[in-house]
């Protein structure tokens, strides 16, 4: 990032105005990098992977899978706030993250965990059913991520259940369109990554 200094008006030899703008190469530490919205200044919110897990996830439930995000984030991130990208139920879906917890920053741009693969301009975009680039691309070779689907409906139990007979819908990293959260119902005895979200908390 570049800030550029006021600049200085003087003469040649000849005469002749010149203007000098002096640019200072500022190294931003932490996580921001190019990463930073320059159009707003906001921080961006960023999407990283958990390690595979079956369906019942670090006990169910919101707390549950949030909890199981917060115990596996990158060291290098610094998060103020950690939440699971799933729908739980019905009322607690991928969709409506943003108004169960207001302080998600809907307007900011999201991006992999090292910030090199921008996903998304905002929330919105994230979930209008196309996205910018393919979780392959963002978060590299995943064997498929729960995500509840849209509707919230075909969750393992709330992510309680493992056992035979309940099913959970995954994503498909391949896709940018509505498969990268709709793709299909698959055993909950079988294991998946889980998509995190998290953001510096004003």
């Amino acid at each position: 990032m570049k800030v550029y200094l006021p600049a200085r008006i003087g003469k040649n030899s000849s005469g002749i105005s010149f203007v000098v703008v002096v640019a200072i190469l500022l190294s931003l530490s932490g996580c921001l990098h190019s990463a930073l919205d320059v159009s707003t200044g906001e921080e961006p919110t960023v999407i990283y992977s958990t390690p595979e897990t079956m369906g019942n996830i670090n006990g169910g439930g919101r707390s549950g899978v949030d909890a199981w995000c917060e115990n596996n984030k990158p060291q290098n991130l610094s998060c103020g706030e950690i939440h699971a990208l799933l729908s739980v139920d019905g009322n607690d879906t991928i969709y409506n993250l943003d108004k169960k917890f207001p302080s998600l920053p809907w307007t900011a741009d999201i991006y992999n965990a090292d910030k090199t693969k921008k996903i998304a301009d905002n929330w919105g975009d994230l979930t209008d059913g196309t996205i910018g680039v393919t979780m392959l691309e963002a978060l590299g070779n995943l064997n498929g991520h729960w995500t509840g689907g849209t509707a919230g409906t075909v969750t393992c139990g709330n992510w309680t259940n493992n056992g035979a007979g309940w099913w959970g819908y995954m994503g498909h990293i391949n896709w940018r369109d509505f498969n990268w959260i709709d793709n299909g119902q698959f055993a909950c005895s079988s294991t998946r990554h889980v998509l995190c979200i998290c953001w510096d908390k004003e």
